[in-house]
């Protein structure tokens, strides 16, 4: 089956709609894990314009997808220290505004992980360390990515 081609006119309309329907795209609403509400709001989109499930989804995806990437771009340039500051020309930028409180970029979420996981195992490695010594207390500073002060022998 061949991708629908979406007038510029057709898409401002699916993004407004796509914003009415915030079990889509906000992480936060009660329905936003509620796979049948969301199937039924994405087939009543279908029906809006005359197309299928399949062909919104694929849309949605990639006007996600566009956003993100111009959001990258604009942290990447706006973050080189130069006086100008990007501004993305893509038309549909400023109407996908709304979703921005719900990107975490892949680099910041691996980033995240990592360190929690990092952080996590060497706190558990010090805690059983300390309890087979039978020191009463340690402490952990993080300075850039982690540094430690073992433990305190109170004997």
């Amino acid at each position: 089956m061949k991708p629908r081609t979406w007038p510029a006119e057709e898409i401002k309309s699916l993004i407004s709609y796509y914003e009415s329907l915030p079990e889509l795209w906000q992480v936060s609403n009660p329905d936003y894990k509620n796979r049948v509400k969301k199937s039924a709001a994405v087939d009543s989109l279908a029906e809006q314009f005359n197309t299928t499930a399949f062909e919104i989804n694929r849309k949605l995806h990639n006007l996600r997808t566009q956003f993100n990437n111009e959001l990258r771009k604009l942290k990447k340039k706006s973050g080189q220290g130069t006086d100008e500051n990007y501004t993305s020309n893509w038309e549909y930028f400023t109407s996908l505004k709304f979703l921005m409180p719900n990107i975490i970029t892949t680099n910041e979420t691996q980033g995240d992980l990592v360190s929690s996981l990092v952080i996590s195992t060497y706190v558990s490695v010090l805690t059983n360390y300390c309890a087979f010594r039978r020191y009463k207390t340690f402490g952990i500073f993080f300075k850039n990515f982690f540094a430690f002060k073992i433990c305190e022998n109170n004997k």
